[in-house]
Formats: structure tokens, C-alpha cells, sequence
């Protein structure tokens, strides 16, 4: 997994379970398409790699979750400059918050520094490069 994901802030049933009609297979032009319902928040992370096909939905239940490299984490992000314990997000009653606990964070190519509250579709980065979004 990169360092790179983008915050959908919606809904996902708890781990482990699914909605019924949560996930719907549908015929798309080229193929077909998986459409996921959800019910609280979560991050989409759209790949680990430029060359990646996978999307991973990463729920944020209420209270906190940890994000870094680090072996303990919530959600476990790799990538240079990624720190152990690279920021935590607090879901308070469906309003989230991503607290930076390192330089390199930004959301929709802004540089991070305090708390800042997320809303849905919400592109996060959390490792830069010469100064440029790694993606």
C-alpha cells in the first residue's frame, strides 16, 4: 500500500460484515463494475502503485485510528517518509478529523499542519517527493 489514498468520507458496515444489497456486481461498458454501499466513514486507497488495479475501504469507526508504517497501526501505509505513526483520524459521531503527526500530509495538494476536518472525496497524501504528490 502507498502513501497515497483518498478519503471518501461515507460509510462501511463494520469489518467483517455486509449489508445485504451493500455490494452490487452491475454490467459497465468494457466490463463490469462493483458498487459498494456503506453507512459510515472510511478511506478508499485507489492503489499501491501507479500500476495497481486494487481498491481497499478502510473503515474509520468512532473514536480513533492510527495510520503509519508502524507495526501497530490501524492502517498500515508504506512508502518514503511515511513515519511509524504518521496521523491518527477521529471519527466523533460521523464528524472526522486527521490529526498530522508529520510534515508530510496533504489533503487535495495543501499542506497539513493542524487538525483538519475531512469530508467525502477528500484526497489525502501522506508522502511527497522533491515537493511534488507521489502518485
Amino acid at each position: 500500500m502507498s502513501g497515497v489514498t483518498s478519503a471518501s468520507i461515507g460509510s462501511t458496515p463494520t469489518l467483517g460484515t455486509v449489508n445485504p444489497g451493500a455490494v452490487e456486481l452491475m454490467d459497465a461498458a468494457g466490463g463490469r463494475a462493483l458498487k459498494f454501499q456503506t453507512d459510515t466513514p472510511h478511506l478508499v486507497n485507489i492503489g499501491g502503485d501507479r500500476l495497481s488495479t486494487s481498491v481497499t475501504l478502510h473503515p474509520i469507526p468512532q473514536g480513533r485510528v492510527t495510520v503509519g508504517s508502524g507495526p501497530n497501526v490501524d492502517i498500515p501505509v508504506q512508502g518514503t517518509g511515511v513515519l511509524p505513526l504518521h496521523c491518527h483520524i477521529e471519527n466523533s459521531e460521523g464528524i472526522v478529523t486527521i490529526y498530522p503527526l508529520s510534515e508530510n500530509l496533504s489533503i487535495d495538494g495543501l499542506k497539513v499542519t493542524s487538525p483538519t476536518r475531512l469530508s467525502q472525496g477528500k484526497y489525502i497524501i501522506l508522502i511527497a517527493v522533491h515537493g511534488c504528490p507521489v502518485r
